[in-house]
């Protein structure tokens, strides 16, 4: 099975994450981290900046083209390997761009199971 925007939206309507419930979406809250701060990580980053960035900055590239945006990237491995600063560093970086909401794993299979 796949998860899709019902499968969220199902979870939202039972209430907030835990890290959503103090804040509202879409706030002013910039990420301070950028890309210049991640080291060794630089492959991760171009494929970032490949799906994400260039989209969203250049949508007319990939309309053009007659492709749609797939919306994001999602981050794997495990515990300690640098997902969340990663993760924080794409925000910095598209801050002007989308909005970024951190979400744990825990947060959505709590919600849908």
């Amino acid at each position: 099975d796949t998860i899709n925007l019902s499968h969220f939206e199902e979870a939202l309507s039972n209430g907030r994450p835990a890290n959503l419930s103090s804040q509202a979406l879409g706030s002013n809250d910039k990420p301070l981290l950028r890309f210049s701060d991640v080291f060794g990580c630089s492959e991760q980053i171009e494929q970032v900046e490949t799906a994400v960035l260039i989209p969203l900055e250049n949508p007319r590239l990939l309309n053009n083209a007659g492709i749609s945006f797939s919306g994001g990237v999602l981050l794997h491995g495990s515990s300690g390997n640098g997902k969340t600063f990663l993760a924080t560093a794409i925000a910095g970086e598209a801050s002007h761009l989308a909005n970024f909401i951190s979400i744990r794993c825990t947060d959505l299979v709590d919600k849908i199971i």
